[in-house]
């Protein structure tokens, strides 16, 4: 492709002259350049050929003469625009200074009387461009520049120029004209009107107060420390996911920052918004926190796995499919309490009564039902039952053909979503009702696959690979897919079943694809949150687990891995509070149980944490990972022998795991004997070497020179093992009780730096 550069300078040079480039984004790039006949400064930007290919010239240019007739203060002009070959460009006044963007790159938040001064200038604004009918559609730091005493909004009527004239080409190919993290919900279903304006400006203003991007209402609470009650009742408007619900106008928006900035309420409207300043995620875990046993809220529903009436295990998936897919569904909405998959697929076959699994799960409602597939043809029958008095909430038979089975899938969700009264708002249909690939086949590789991927062997995970390549082979741009393939690298990883830095960078080009293709896949969100724990990069894998969380409120592993990050963190409260919420999602799960263990093990709990881990094996004696962490815990406890008899049963149970040499090495350690300690780390193999292994027992020793020899060699290594023990360790050093004897030494704070766990 010809250079931008060029391009211009052979359209414009006899006009401008090009000087740098100083920005480039997603839209497009923007050149500094001088006007030779005024001799005065100018910007132009260029738009990417892929959003501009497509476009109607004529209505495109009409466009923009409306949006270069706006003449506000607060408003960039529009001096000129054209096109130079494939590049759209508009050529606006240069203004020294910076952006909104780089300012909060370089300071990282601003005070509320600066913050509220922004937002005013931007209001008004957009006031005086939505009374014309303009809407600008792509409110964002980027787009506002701060002057001394005032800030001025570019890129007026660009996104809604490109988006209208676009036409159906660019919804086809999947671009989304706009800054998705200060979108309003609506934008992603093509609608702008003047109330997305609004909570657009809502977002840049929050992440201008709190340093964080805006992600929904499931932020930390915390991070609203410092803003004041009424400026934050003002934002929490702005910020509706229901536009009738927002601010009415920028005007209205303005006016309400005027006011919270001299300390008052700005409506009694805003009032209520603050009042419901809690997240959603709080609100859920203080109404289930009232909840007592036997007492379970009334929109909670199980999805039970559906009856294969074809009695043909070659059939077996495509029942599991459509039991996962409802429960994917339900999953979205907000106002639903939904039980995980795997604390649901226990019940398959079983002769247990409905009022005795409601019990269990603590859920008000069941669904349950069957599948018959005969050729192109699929029967669904299905019935919502109240768990309580067996009573008939709902049913309903689908006899349809296969390729109705996206919608058949989206209407049981809404009508269960409306037998028990729930809420769905606008943003939770649209994910509900999107259809994910209009090629079946595609699916049904793709339900395959994850049935495979559900079995955990080896074999089933490399049957789930060829299957989801297959999937996307027949539709390259089938998200879940992607989303699929990167959960099937991550686990063939952790387990050994193929090299772990392979099965890293291939996870993380999957689920960036994923992304890129829907960034509404919570699951996603949540497999790019642990494969940022192998950079280190703490902040970013909390947002990736709070968006998973925000899109998909009843996904348990998201709850489950962003505990095990504030428990690294040492923020152990919040960390109780989401493997409580994952635990009540998927009350049968071993892991989130090991999960709740360990939460309770780094604050330092160590009767609740032997309680959890004890319990698990219980009820599963094979599940090594709990036995795992009893060999960690019952040392410190003077429980040695416990804790080689739970050595021994891991042996038994993983042969094929290289590190338990190392387990049996930190019980000796923490007993204080050193010669069984340094004998049983000799017998580890020479290939087995482990610079974090050796660290930490020299550490647990007292030893703390050769504990920082081996520590500080294993940080040089980038390479991370994902789940394996020793790895975890050093992912818990800010909490973890293994590094006590070294932890006061001027050395430590070193480490914690390396890792990140410090600025």
């Amino acid at each position: 492709m010809p250079d931008p550069h060029e391009i211009l300078h052979a359209e414009l040079g006899d006009r401008y002259e090009l000087d740098t480039l100083i920005g480039e984004g997603g839209m497009g790039t923007v050149y500094r350049a001088r006007d030779r006949k005024h001799g005065r400064p100018v910007a132009i930007k260029t738009i990417h050929p892929d959003l501009t290919s497509h476009l109607a010239p004529a209505r495109f240019r009409r466009e923009i003469h409306v949006t270069a007739n706006l003449q506000h203060p607060h408003i960039l002009p529009l001096l000129d625009s054209g096109v130079a070959g494939d590049l759209v460009y508009f050529i606006m006044p240069f203004v020294e200074g910076e952006n909104l963007r780089n300012k909060l790159d370089r300071v990282g938040k601003l005070p509320a009387a600066h913050v509220v001064r922004i937002g005013r200038d931007v209001a008004r604004a957009l006031e005086y461009a939505h009374r014309r009918g303009v809407v600008h559609r792509d409110i964002k730091p980027a787009n506002i520049l701060c002057g001394e005493d005032a800030a001025v909004v570019a890129d007026f009527g660009i996104a809604k120029a490109i988006t209208d004239f676009g036409g159906d080409t660019l919804t086809r190919s999947g671009v989304v004209v706009g800054t998705p993290a200060y979108m309003a919900p609506e934008q992603y279903l093509g609608g702008a009107t003047a109330r997305a304006d609004i909570y657009s400006l809502g977002a840049v203003l929050y992440e201008a107060l709190t340093g964080y991007p805006w992600r929904g209402d499931a932020r930390p609470q915390s991070r609203w420390a410092g803003v004041p009650d009424e400026l934050r009742a003002v934002l929490e408007r702005a910020l509706k996911t229901e536009p009738e619900d927002r601010w009415p106008s920028a005007a209205a928006f303005s006016e309400a920052l005027k006011s919270a900035s001299e300390g008052r309420r700005a409506t009694p409207a805003a009032s209520r918004a603050a009042g419901a300043g809690r997240s959603w995620l709080s609100r859920l875990q203080a109404r289930f926190t009232r909840a007592t046993p036997g007492a379970p809220h009334s929109k909670s529903v199980a999805v039970l796995p559906l009856q294969n009436l074809n009695r043909d295990e070659h059939t077996e998936y495509f029942s599991e499919g459509i039991t996962e897919d409802i429960i994917a569904h339900l999953s979205k909405i907000h106002d639903l309490k939904v039980i995980s998959r795997t604390s649901v697929m226990g019940y398959k076959d079983t002769d247990l009564t409905l009022k005795e699994i409601g019990e269990q799960l603590n859920v008000a409602t069941v669904l349950e039902g069957s599948v018959r597939r005969s050729g192109d043809r699929v029967r669904i029958v299905s019935q919502l039952i109240d768990a309580a008095t067996d009573d008939h909430l709902w049913a309903e038979t689908y006899d349809r053909q296969v390729t109705d089975i996206f919608a058949i899938q989206s209407e049981v969700a809404q009508r269960i979503a409306e037998a028990l009264h729930a809420t769905i708002s606008t943003s939770e249909l649209s994910m509900i009702q999107r259809l994910p690939t209009q090629d079946v086949e595609a699916h049904e590789l793709y339900i395959k696959g994850r049935y495979s991927w559900n079995r955990r062997t080896r074999v089933g995970l490399e049957d789930a690979e060829e299957k989801f390549r297959s999937a996307i082979g027949r539709d390259p741009m089938y998200a879940p897919a992607y989303a699929g393939l990167a959960d099937t690298y991550l686990l063939l990883g952790s387990y050994g079943y193929m090299p772990e830095v392979e099965a890293l960078t291939k996870a993380r080009v999957a689920v960036d694809r994923a992304l890129e293709l829907d960034e509404r896949l919570a699951s996603a969100h949540a497999s790019r949150g642990q494969i940022l724990r192998t950079e280190r990069d703490w902040k970013a894998e909390e947002e990736e687990y709070l968006r998973a969380i925000e899109l998909d409120p009843n996904y348990a592993t998201a709850h489950q891995w962003y505990a095990t990050l504030l428990a690294a963190l040492g923020r152990h409260e919040e960390a109780r509070e989401q493997v409580l919420r994952a635990g009540e999602l998927d009350p049968l799960s071993h892991a989130i149980r090991v999960t709740t263990g360990i939460v309770r093990f780094m604050a330092r709990d160590y009767a609740g944490a032997l309680a959890d881990f004890r319990h698990t094996v219980d009820l599963e004696p094979r599940f090594f990972s709990a036995y795992a962490w009893l060999i960690l815990l019952l040392p410190l406890l003077g429980r040695d022998q416990e804790a080689l008899d739970a050595f021994e049963k891991v042996v038994e149970l993983r042969p094929d795991v290289p590190y338990w040499g190392f387990a049996k090495a930190e019980i000796h350690a923490v007993a204080g004997k050193r010669a069984e300690a340094l004998a049983a780390l000799s017998e580890l193999k020479e290939e087995w070497y482990d610079p974090t292994v050796h660290g930490i027992i020299y550490a647990l020793l007292g030893d703390a020179d050769r504990a920082f020899e081996h520590l500080e060699e294993s940080l040089a290594d980038r390479s991370w093992r994902l789940f394996v023990l020793q790895k975890n360790l050093l992912f818990y050093m800010k909490v973890g009780p293994w590094f006590d004897a070294i932890r006061d030494d001027p050395r430590f704070e070193g480490l914690l730096r390396r890792m990140s766990f410090t600025a």
